[in-house]
């Protein structure tokens, strides 16, 4: 099949959030394997495929032309969001990229603060420090729903910009918007999470002066294992 290009799960499950008609850009693109899918099924009217490195744009520009899209989507040697047209752009996909770099990226571009924006957000690591930057930098998190790849597990967030800011308790931290998810994937997360919480506890419980955060942290634990079990 022509779209066999795009198995990952992440991508995938990234390409079923953007609504028909989008104009998508997506960040840190690498061989631009998600805007051609978007592109060739019809879901994005135009897409702009964003690298700061001029190889991994090059992939992106290969896969491109190969595809015949060059009417669709458009290769951008870029930093971040530096250089788009926000006012056009509809969805921002970041993915595959530390959430702290995620955050930083957002951090650098006040423009983005646009509540016409959608923000598809898959943090590889520190989900847990994007979510605390999201909310004291009023975007707000919409859903978020757990994606396996491979034996790795995930979040994909949906966020808007609202404005709106607060600061999150440890718990919305950890878990974000995963206990309201019915995905499988996402109570395989919350597991994950808790076991990860439970493991420092446990590592900080043996020295006298871990001793506060051994407690914060196994009991987050014991909660989040039984949101899983339970449901919220």
């Amino acid at each position: 099949m022509k779209d066999a290009f795009l198995t990952d799960p992440r991508l995938l499950l990234l390409a079923q959030k953007i609504p028909k008609g989008a104009v998508v850009a997506d960040i840190g693109t690498d061989h631009g394997y998600l805007v051609c899918y978007l592109a060739e099924k019809g879901i994005a009217s135009y897409a702009y495929a964003c690298d700061i490195g001029e190889k991994p744009l090059e992939n992106a520009r290969r896969q491109i032309q190969s595809r015949g899209l060059e009417h669709r989507v458009e290769a951008h040697l870029t930093d971040g969001l530096q250089g788009l047209p926000l006012d056009r752009i509809t969805h921002v996909v970041m993915a595959g990229m530390g959430g702290e770099l995620i955050a930083d990226i957002l951090e650098a571009c006040p423009g983005a603060r646009r509540q016409e924006i959608g923000f598809l957000l898959q943090p590889m690591t520190k989900a847990e420090r994007l979510r605390r930057w999201l909310c004291q930098n009023g975007y707000e998190l919409i859903s978020e729903e757990g994606v396996a790849a491979g034996k790795f597990l995930y979040t994909v967030m949906e966020v808007a910009y609202t404005g709106k800011i607060w600061e999150p308790e440890p718990l919305f931290l950890w878990t974000g918007k995963l206990p309201e998810s019915r995905c499988p994937h996402s109570k395989a997360l919350l597991r994950r999470i808790a076991t990860r919480l439970r493991r420092a506890g446990e590592g900080l419980a043996t020295s006298p002066k871990g001793q506060a955060s051994a407690r914060e942290y196994l009991a987050l634990a014991a909660e989040i294992e039984r949101i899983e079990r339970e449901g919220i």
